[in-house]
């Protein structure tokens, strides 16, 4: 169960918004404020959820939240302003005592999240965001895909590779994976799915879609229905398209062996427990999309090629440990995971005025000591100890 739920109805669009907070830590929480036509609380609770687990695993001492604001995708930026503002003063107490610290989610940007705060008569923190998280996000995925890989006995390295969604994560991860030299067998945008089993021109798919142009424009196989993406066989499924595409007869019907979701909530416990019961390795998805918080969090410290350095060289091996770690114990890898992300919480509660204090600190320090000292921190007090997976 959340730790609360609170809900408003806006006199400004007749439609509701809803907070919800899983867990607090050290008395706060942090997440993503979305635009959506229809909330679902349960979505918002899984994703919230989904947000605490990040934050235990990756080490980053918040609790999660979700929050959503009901509104057409075409509504104007008038509307959307008046929106956030009024939101920002309803729930000013929240955001000036850090019970709930907002981001940029799905359908929001940085002149909502600037709005809700103008509205709480607060300072407003997205003027230091350089909105670099897709980038994080996406080599999350790819160290995750390397990992998976590893897993099953692979390199990523010609393994067959299939990416769901090609908006600003899916994009990224297209080409970051050619660079690896993986070979993409299939794509799928709203529009339908392209596959070729000898691999995609992956340089030509993205060239089509940053001109406008159709999937079906490119070299390879198109199917409007989106179904050839799930009958083409791949080492490696990313799942970067949103939660709803990729719904529970595609999940079924996958034939990858390792799957590494980048939305929150995928594929769901009870799924992902199936799928690893079928052979599958499934990465899950607070560890796979969690560089886009983690690299959030630091780049106001660290350089683009530092943290990508960071997740590229740390996190395969991390997810390799815990993968050797559950095996070692007959146990679901998933499940292992979930167990040491929702346990470290209570220990990393007291790092809350530690963090608060290296904020401060940090940025007096010479930039040629600053860097040394945060890699160095990190290295040793990211992930959690294999102990605390060891409760299922």
């Amino acid at each position: 169960m959340p730790e609360f739920v609170r809900s408003e109805r806006l006199e400004t669009t007749g439609g509701m918004a809803q907070l919800v907070v899983d867990r607090l830590v050290g008395g706060g929480s942090f997440g993503g404020l979305r635009i959506e036509r229809t909330i679902s609380e349960d979505s918002l609770e899984a994703a919230a959820r989904c947000m605490s687990r990040k934050f235990g695993f990756w080490g980053l001492p918040h609790g999660g939240a979700k929050a959503s604001v009901e509104l057409a995708a075409d509504a104007s930026r008038v509307l959307r302003v008046a929106a956030m503002e009024e939101l920002g003063q309803r729930w000013a107490p929240l955001l000036r005592e850090g019970v709930w610290q907002p981001a940029i989610d799905s359908g929001t940007d940085r002149h909502d999240i600037a709005a809700l705060w103008r509205g709480a008569g607060l300072p407003d923190p997205t003027r230091l965001w350089r909105g670099r998280s897709h980038l994080y996000t996406a080599w999350g995925l790819l160290a995750a895909a390397e990992a998976g890989c590893a897993a099953i006995g692979e390199n990523l390295e010609g393994a067959r590779v299939v990416v769901q969604g090609l908006g600003r994560v899916g994009s990224v991860l297209l080409a970051e994976l050619a660079g690896r030299g993986a070979r993409v067998v299939g794509v799928a945008e709203e529009e339908g799915a392209l596959v070729r089993a000898a691999g995609l021109d992956v340089r030509a798919v993205l060239a089509a879609r940053s001109a406008g142009e159709s999937l079906a424009c490119c070299d390879g196989d198109f199917d409007a229905s989106g179904r050839a993406l799930y009958d083409e066989f791949a080492e490696v499924f990313c799942a970067c398209a949103s939660r709803e595409a990729f719904t529970p007869p595609a999940i079924d019907a996958l034939r990858a062996r390792v799957l590494v979701p980048a939305a929150n909530g995928l594929p769901g416990d009870r799924r992902a427990l199936a799928l690893e019961d079928a052979g599958v390795v499934v990465v899950p998805d607070f560890v796979a999309n969690g560089g886009g918080v983690f690299g959030s969090f630091l780049d106001a410290y660290l350089g683009d090629a530092e943290i990508r350095r960071f997740l590229l060289d740390r996190l395969p091996g991390e997810i390799g440990r815990w993968v050797a770690h559950a095996d070692e114990r007959g146990a679901s890898l998933a499940e292992t995971l979930v167990a040491a992300a929702e346990a470290r919480p209570r220990a990393l509660g007291g790092r809350t005025r530690l963090a608060a204090a290296g904020r401060r600190v940090l940025p007096r320090f010479p930039r040629v000591l600053r860097r040394p000292l945060l890699l160095g921190w990190l290295a040793r007090r990211t992930f959690p100890p294999l102990e605390l997976g060891e409760t299922v």
